[in-house]
């Protein structure tokens, strides 16, 4: 599903690029339509076979195999065993660790992330960028800098060198990126903040954003991990919103009080990642493990 995704940001910049005068509102009815497509195209697929084993569903296997072109056998389809349930409740008493930990991740990205376009204006009217279609042209590289090594830096190196060293070397240039728009005059440095905006795109594809949303849901049962997704999601994007009632308050002081703040809330996650990885090896880096692994999955006969 997530090329669906790709392509209609991709289609949205097209059309923001070409008229310049797209209101929010439609952009977001635009994507509203999109995302209801996109749930009746989920429940139109089926769930892998070995989740449907576990959960009972053993006439899906069979379909799912049939369609395939492939003959089930008794082996495939027989039940063996089903995920056991857990309540929702136990996110914040038994799997409370992994949900702070997701949860503090996720923050000290957000926030940053939420608040980046305080710093547009600066950068856009240094750089002389006055057009409409230009303006949103440069946002969309901006995205296209995050999503691009995401899918040709993250996927390729991710089982190689290992989900923790390019989480820290994600942060670290995202931290830079901030840290380099603390003084004032580089505001009106082109190659500064030329810089800086590739630094924190760029930066963010390569670790900050997967990892943080792969550690948001693999540590956490299958009955409860779309919960546990949804919590440390909507938590972050509603402490974002509060921030953003006050970065106008800071920006009219100096915005480079932001860069201060960025810059150490990212300094923050790359210091709690090296101590856990430090501490607890396993629990960051994950790769090369299946879900059952990373979540102690437990199984009722």
């Amino acid at each position: 599903m997530w090329y669906v995704a790709v392509l209609v940001e991709l289609a949205i910049a097209i059309a923001l690029y070409n008229t310049g005068m797209i209101l929010f509102r439609t952009i977001w009815l635009l994507l509203g339509i999109v995302a209801i497509f996109a749930w009746i195209l989920r429940r139109r697929l089926a769930e892998s076979p070995r989740f449907d084993v576990l959960s009972g569903h053993e006439e899906r296997v069979k379909k799912t195999i049939t369609e395939l072109g492939e003959v089930p056998s008794a082996a495939e389809t027989g039940k063996k065993a089903s995920y056991q349930r857990h309540h929702y409740g136990e996110l914040f008493t038994k799997y409370w660790k992994p949900l702070v930990f997701a949860w503090f991740l996720y923050l000290m990205w957000g926030i940053p992330a939420s608040t980046y376009g305080e710093f547009f204006p600066y950068i856009f009217s240094s750089l002389h960028l006055v057009s409409t279609q230009v303006v949103f042209a440069f946002e969309a590289i901006y995205f296209g800098s995050a999503i691009v090594p995401g899918l040709l830096i993250y996927a390729y190196l991710s089982d190689r060198v290992g989900r923790v060293p390019l989480y820290l070397a994600s942060a670290i240039m995202c931290s830079l990126s901030f840290f380099l728009l603390v003084y004032k005059p580089f505001l009106t440095n082109v190659p500064v903040l030329l810089l800086s905006f590739l630094l924190f795109g760029i930066g963010q594809g390569v670790g900050v954003w997967p990892v943080t949303r792969l550690l948001s849901l693999e540590h956490f049962p299958t009955s409860v991990r779309n919960s546990g997704q949804g919590f440390v999601w909507f938590t972050m994007r509603l402490e974002a919103a509060i921030f953003g009632l006050f970065t106008p308050l800071i920006v009219a002081v100096s915005v480079t009080y932001i860069g201060w703040i960025a810059g150490i809330f990212f300094l923050a996650a790359i210091i709690l990642v090296a101590a856990v990885s430090h501490a607890n090896p396993s629990f960051v880096g994950t790769e090369r493990k299946s879900l059952e692994t990373t979540s102690n999955e437990q199984f009722s006969t």
